[in-house]
């Protein structure tokens, strides 16, 4: 590399305190040809943290080109490094190109690179010869560059019969259009364009249709699969489903979701078509379990939802008794002042089902409570408050607690529990970290996890014989836990410590 460096009077001693340097340029692609647009880079540094490139000029003449970058600044601190790229420019000429380039900083010029760079020539790239093929549309699928007659160059673009282009350059029997294929080279001057086409035919066969997918609610109606199916399907064939023949009629809640295949019977030389229709089912979305409540007249803010159980899905909206929509989605609430008492539903869906409904009904009253101060055994200020434990008088409950209507309800144990529950041991009952549900004599299908608040903290659905519970962030407490089974239920109290 041969380096001159130029300095003005004024700001040489200034520069010599510094160091300023172009080292090199470099060229994407690193080897271009005659067709190829160039992109160079610039790479060195500046004398100093405080410089910035400003601008930046190319310009050939004949096999020589020189490119300016333009810089400036206040300087200071350690040298910079920088690496400035300019615009593509180009194509040029097969030859070798004497390159040149300067480094300019606050209009004087401080440094010189020079090099050079060897542009190839490009041959035409060969698009291969016409061709005209026939083909079954239960071929597999095929990269259209093998249609061609003799040895095309890979690298081209394709464009279908309506001149849109193919992006993989594959041809999907069945699915694309016969017609005249066309493979070219787009290149920039003065390399020229070329291209070549192919001329695609279909065999006369019978048509199975295209693929098609359904999404139906289990408790959906039957329907029958072919209707599902795309384009233009012919009638008389069979379905299997895992390789076994079925009837084309799929039932929902019964038949089992997947792929389905519809298979016609073909034309020789050609095989037998084949579409498929891929089937899910939805479960309807949970509302949960409403019930009934007298809430105080007075009650401006009575939120519906603490009403409902069963660990309902919370992305529905609540609707009032007369069937208008409530703000605040599920978090609704009731305002006995402005509110009419009655129904209250809440809709959840979970498409393509319909919305799933919960029944709140709603009453007011001024009776104490909930209205006053008095608690539920009526002591003003008391603290028997719905929610509050209770004691039902029923050696056959636990968890007896006030409901809103200041009813005294437990849980009941030991009684039209299966029979499978009389062998559960759950131990460690305390336990620090997890507890661990045997159950010898039956299947456990599932648990709820309740705190004493009546907060639901953990639900799992699952088939075996022993259970581990994990804590898993669980604060220390007592809790109800029920466990199910196929026949029932039984509950149990745990505690983490």
């Amino acid at each position: 590399m041969i380096r001159s460096i130029l300095f003005s009077t004024t700001i040489a001693a200034g520069l010599l305190a510094n160091a300023q340097n172009l080292n090199n340029i470099t060229w994407n692609p690193a080897t271009p040809d005659e067709c190829d647009y160039v992109e160079m880079t610039l790479v060195g540094n500046f004398p100093g943290q405080n410089y910035q490139a400003d601008n930046y000029t190319l310009t050939p003449v004949g096999f020589t080109i020189t490119v300016d970058i333009n810089c400036s600044g206040s300087g200071g601190g350690n040298p910079a490094p920088f690496s400035q790229a300019i615009p593509a420019s180009g194509p040029y000429p097969a030859g070798t190109y004497a390159v040149i380039g300067r480094l300019f900083i606050n209009g004087n010029q401080v440094d010189t690179w020079n090099g050079n760079k060897t542009v190839t020539a490009s041959p035409d790239p060969d698009p291969g010869g016409y061709n005209e093929t026939t083909v079954c549309n239960t071929d597999p699928n095929a990269q259209l560059i093998s249609f061609l007659a003799g040895t095309p160059d890979p690298g081209g673009s394709w464009l279908d019969p309506n001149g849109v282009a193919i992006p993989n350059g594959t041809f999907e029997p069945g699915v694309s259009q016969p017609g005249f294929y066309t493979y070219e080279f787009n290149q920039n001057a003065p390399c020229i364009d070329t291209s070549q086409q192919v001329l695609i035919t279909y065999e006369i066969n019978t048509n199975a249709g295209s693929n098609g997918t359904q999404t139906v609610c289990v408790n959906a109606a039957p329907f029958n699969l072919f209707a599902a199916l795309g384009g233009t399907p012919d009638a008389g064939g069979s379905w299997t489903y895992q390789g076994n023949g079925i009837s084309s009629t799929f039932t929902p809640g019964t038949s089992a979701a997947g792929v389905y295949t519809y298979t016609v019977a073909g034309i020789a030389p050609c095989n037998d078509p084949t579409a498929t229709v891929t089937v899910t089912v939805v479960q309807p979305a949970n509302p949960g379990v409403g019930g009934s409540v007298a809430i105080c007249e007075t009650d401006t803010a009575f939120l519906l939802n603490s009403m409902l159980t069963g660990n309902p899905g919370q992305s529905g909206a609540w609707y009032d008794p007369n069937g208008f929509l409530m703000a605040g989605g599920w978090n609704a609430v009731v305002n006995a002042l402005i509110d009419f008492q009655g129904n209250f539903e809440y809709r959840v869906t979970n498409a393509p089902c319909a919305p799933s409904v919960a029944v709140v009904s709603v009453s007011f009253t001024n009776a104490e409570p909930p209205c006053g101060t008095a608690d539920c055994l009526g002591v003003p200020n008391g603290t028997a408050v719905p929610g509050s434990p209770c004691n039902d008088g029923n050696a056959n409950t636990l968890w007896d607690e006030w409901t809103p209507n200041c009813d005294c309800v437990g849980s009941l144990i030991g009684i039209e529990e299966p029979e499978a529950a009389a062998a559960l041991v759950l131990q460690p009952n305390p336990a620090t970290d997890a507890i661990t549900i045997e159950s010898p004599e039956g299947l456990v299908i599932g648990y709820e996890l309740v705190a004493i608040d009546g907060r639901t903290v953990r639900t799992e659905t699952l088939q075996a014989h022993r259970v581990v519970v994990q804590r898993n962030g669980i604060a220390a407490g007592t809790y109800r836990i029920t466990i199910r089974f196929a026949d029932g239920r039984a509950t149990r109290t745990v505690v983490f410590e």
